[in-house]
């Protein structure tokens, strides 16, 4: 019973605990500890609730026409006591709220969140979202996972690839083309490119080409148009820096001069990869791409999937010495993100740079931050608990733990 409680405390707050286990509440309800995801379904009667007690709009009830509006409408409104009623009515709450969402099982859904601190959303990038959560609870306060936290001055190129990568997630959460991007950045786009080019290397060749669909394979397309368009702008760098002399370069880091070298020599001679990436179009999956390739260029498959095995090996070295330019990371780290497997390092280096990015937007007073669910998690072990920062899982799990809290909620109210 005690761990059946605390599940359901962190899901919906005691107030909705006491309600699923047919026990009296009373209002005002006070304010609980900072609760998580709770799921109240579209298909009940009109209501409102407050402190565990159902607000019919039809009463007579003290309303102002903001909170009469939201009890007469369709959705549940769960709220702790009258004064969260009345502020969610006249829009002065960030933290809960009422998700719109194309699949049926997840739209309409009520989320309550922390009103205070920083909240780590942790999503599957497929389903519920960070923007779906922003929305919801009305708030422009937040970073996001794919948005980059690197200056990218010196390589538009590159910068603008990643913003046509981001176009959905940008255009879902109101971000103008103009707007500074790295203000919502949650993570390097390095360690990110890394991770992705180490996870696309086993894949590269004609058997596993299905694998590369579906949303990773979108993502992986995205990552190889980024990739090649940092090449190019490599390559002018490599042929800029051949221009001086070698006491002018002598204190610059030779091992990603090396990296860079191979990397600006490949994107100047292997031009079927160039002719494939530049033709790539927008929202395609790699694998797909790859498919169609092989129909219209049957004999180049080969040679294609070798010269984009190549790139990624070169580029991996690039981005491994480029870990010393993180001065975000110590010595030891930079030196366990160079010597370890692809994965395993690049992995690493994300999760280190969510850390840094999670704790800088804490400190700046940013309300929400979404990633995904195991870099949530990762965090979640980094930090511990008790700093003002607030842990949620919006993945499927968490997801179907707020649907089983909803048929209580709707079998409560047909009663």
């Amino acid at each position: 019973m005690a761990e059946r409680l605390l599940t359901l405390q962190r899901l919906a707050g005691n107030a909705a605990v006491n309600r699923a286990l047919r026990q009296p509440t009373s209002l005002p309800q006070p304010s609980p500890a900072p609760s998580a995801l709770t799921s109240l379904a579209v298909s009940v009667q009109r209501a409102a609730w407050v402190g565990g007690q159902r607000v019919d709009a039809s009463s007579g009830a003290a309303l102002t026409p903001e909170m009469h509006e939201l009890a007469a409408d369709r959705d549940v409104h769960d709220y702790q006591d009258e004064n969260e009623f009345r502020r969610h009515a006249a829009g002065q709450t960030d933290y809960l709220g009422n998700i719109e969402h194309q699949r049926p099982e997840y739209n309409r859904i009520w989320v309550r969140f922390s009103p205070t601190g920083l909240n780590v959303v942790g999503e599957n990038h497929a389903q519920v979202t960070l923007p779906d959560i922003v929305k919801a609870v009305g708030t422009r306060s937040f970073i996001y996972e794919p948005f980059p936290t690197d200056d990218l001055s010196a390589n538009p190129a590159t910068a603008a690839a990643s913003d046509r990568a981001n176009v959905g997630p940008m255009a879902a959460l109101g971000i103008r083309e103009n707007d500074n991007i790295r203000q919502f950045g949650a993570e390097s786009l390095f360690p990110k490119l890394g991770y992705a080019f180490a996870g696309m290397m086993p894949l590269a060749t004609p058997d596993n080409l299905s694998r590369m669909n579906g949303f990773t394979g979108k993502r992986l397309q995205h990552y190889l148009v980024i990739a090649w368009t940092y090449g190019g702008e490599v390559r002018a760098e490599v042929e800029a820096r051949n221009q001086r002399t070698s006491a002018e370069v002598a204190d610059e880091p030779v091992e990603q001069h090396r990296a860079e070298a191979k990397i600006a020599k490949f994107h100047d001679t292997q031009q079927l990869l160039g002719g494939f990436v530049d033709a790539l179009q927008s929202d395609a999956e790699l694998g797909v791409s790859l498919a169609d390739w092989r129909a219209a260029h049957p004999e180049s498959l080969d040679r294609l999937l070798g010269e984009l095995r190549e790139f990624g090996r070169n580029f991996i070295e690039l981005l491994a010495a480029k870990v010393d330019e993180d001065t975000s990371l110590s010595k030891s780290d930079q030196k366990y993100v160079k010597a370890n497997p692809n994965l395993d390092r690049f992995q690493y280096w994300r999760d280190m740079k969510f850390q840094a990015s999670a704790l800088a937007a804490h400190a700046r007073g940013v309300r929400y931050a979404g990633m995904g669910a195991n870099h949530m998690r990762d965090l979640r072990r980094r930090l511990g608990l008790n700093r003002g920062i607030h842990y949620y899982s919006i993945s499927e799990e968490g997801l179907a733990q707020a649907k089983m809290l909803t048929r209580r909620r709707a079998g409560e109210i047909s009663h």
